[in-house]
């Protein structure tokens, strides 16, 4: 009797696990799938959706879990923890430092921003944009590809929406929002400012062209 109910328990606990574990990496099932419209950019879809995924986007290897390497690589931008301040992250990145605030709740907007710190940072800038999306024990990642930034294109507002839900299928609050950036393949033209000798020499072309013409004329 005593080793019936032993091993009744133990299969119970066993059950007990898998269910606290039931978060598979990627997350499978109807209402954990990302799209592209669960997160949007001035009023723009993402371009790709991943996930969900278990566990924490901060405490994960991105680029080992999307198979990113060499230049595609990403980096972590900014970060806004909700309701903790202390783990909000501002980090610089080619010259620009970067912030994100975002509402609380299971759905709603946000700001991304950006100040230029380096005089020399390349200005438009194209990079892609990696959102993480975490709640409770899961998080999502929505891509925005080629997306411009630079001192005439700031901020970007944007919109998000938890997918998770739990198990009364009731959606779960953001628990973090976070970006993650690298270069863009493709850059914009910059048009480069003149260095004073070359405006110097532009100058006297000109002024020459004119007393030239101004010579004809007396003739």
């Amino acid at each position: 009797m005593k080793k019936a109910l032993y091993t009744a328990l133990i299969a119970s606990l066993a059950v007990l696990t898998v269910s606290n574990y039931a978060f598979s990496d990627p997350i499978v099932g109807e209402d954990f799938n990302a799209t592209i419209s669960d997160v949007q950019l001035n009023g723009s879809d993402a371009d790709f959706a991943y996930g969900g995924y278990s566990g924490n986007d901060s405490n994960t290897d991105l680029n080992a879990l999307l198979s990113l390497a060499g230049a595609n690589t990403v980096s972590l931008l900014a970060k806004d923890d909700i309701g903790s301040t202390s783990e909000d992250v501002e980090n610089q990145y080619q010259g620009y430092e970067f912030s994100l605030s975002a509402a609380s709740g299971s759905s709603g907007s946000f700001t991304f921003s950006w100040t230029k710190q380096d005089s020399n940072a390349t200005d438009p800038l194209a990079l892609d944009f990696f959102f993480g999306v975490k709640s409770n024990a899961a998080f999502a990642l929505y891509q925005f590809s080629n997306t411009l930034i630079g001192s005439e294109v700031n901020p970007y507002n944007g919109y998000f929406s938890v997918i998770f839900t739990n198990k009364n299928d009731v959606f779960q609050d953001l628990s973090h929002l976070s970006v993650y950036g690298r270069l863009a393949d493709v850059q914009p033209p910059v048009n480069p400012v003149p260095e004073p000798t070359t405006m110097l020499l532009v100058g006297t072309g000109l002024v020459g062209l004119a007393g030239s013409r101004f010579r004809k004329k007396k003739k």
